[in-house]
């Protein structure tokens, strides 16, 4: 057995020695045994009351979190959303401009060089829509 380890048991050992000793006192006097028992029921009270208002407190800053972090998820995907609608938005009035410009007999250079399209951006669209 390491040192350590001789030391825990010791430790312990002299731990349970003075509980004995407490038990032994309060067991023979009744006053003693009375305030021994309030204190008991004291500190029982006591720690029930921590724990209660940690679990509460925990539980209150767990809702303000996710509802911080649900209206930020909430501001951030408003903004995303923005951007991608402007995108989605470009993309079918290029898709618009290269279909309709082809139509009327505009050049692919012409259509690339306005809508700052590739040449094979500009013959996929018209792959899609079958021109």
């Amino acid at each position: 057995m390491n040192r350590t380890v001789f030391l825990c048991f010791q430790w312990m050992d002299t731990g349970i020695q003075k509980a004995q000793e407490k038990i032994q006192y309060v067991s023979n006097d009744r006053d003693a045994l009375h305030a021994y028992l309030l204190r008991e029921m004291a500190l029982s009270d006591y720690t029930s009351g921590v724990n209660f208002h940690r679990r509460e407190g925990l539980k209150e800053g767990l809702q303000k979190g996710i509802q911080k972090g649900l209206k930020k998820g909430m501001k951030g995907g408003k903004k995303e959303g923005k951007k991608e609608g402007m995108k989605e938005g470009l993309r079918k009035s290029q898709e618009l401009f290269v279909l309709n410009s082809r139509r009327k007999g505009v050049s692919l250079e012409l259509i690339r060089d306005i809508t700052e399209l590739s040449e094979s951006e500009v013959l996929e669209i018209l792959k899609r829509n079958g021109l």
